[in-house]
């Protein structure tokens, strides 16, 4: 049920909509799942993108970051596990699915890297210490 409302989010295309709900859905850690979880984080990484201009949108590329980092605590061991797993033989389709969404997640957690780079060079304080913050943690994914 959450992914649904997860895929949902990210289909909208809205992000002041999955700004405003990624953080309670993420602190929600009973229900939230791995799955969910990686659905996010293309979306999330989009927030920042390299064309995302950061005045006026401070309030946007601070919760993608707390967001961010949230699911890297979370889940930032079980996604490198699962990535860096080897399958055993035969076809198991639940684990394709799980390492191609891990992968998913993996890829654009490491490409923020640029971005955040340029991000702990911001004039906004809080952007400036949770891009420090996050880029620190993504160290687990290589």
């Amino acid at each position: 049920c959450l992914r649904r409302t997860v895929d949902y989010l990210v289909r909208m295309n809205d992000p002041s909509v999955l700004v405003d709900l990624c953080l309670p859905l993420l602190r929600a850690r009973e229900h939230l799942k791995l799955d969910a979880a990686c659905e996010m984080v293309p979306a999330l990484c989009g927030l920042l993108g390299e064309n995302m201009d950061v005045s006026g949108r401070e309030r946007w590329v601070c919760h993608a970051l707390e967001a961010l980092s949230r699911v890297n605590d979370l889940f930032a061991e079980t996604i490198a596990a699962v990535c860096s797993a080897r399958q055993a033989s035969g076809i198991d389709l639940h684990f394709e699915e799980k390492r191609e969404y891990c992968e998913r997640a993996k890829s654009g957690m490491l490409g923020l890297r640029p971005r955040l780079s340029a991000l702990k060079a911001s004039a906004d304080a809080k952007v400036a210490a949770r891009s420090l913050e996050l880029d620190g943690k993504l160290d687990v994914y290589l």
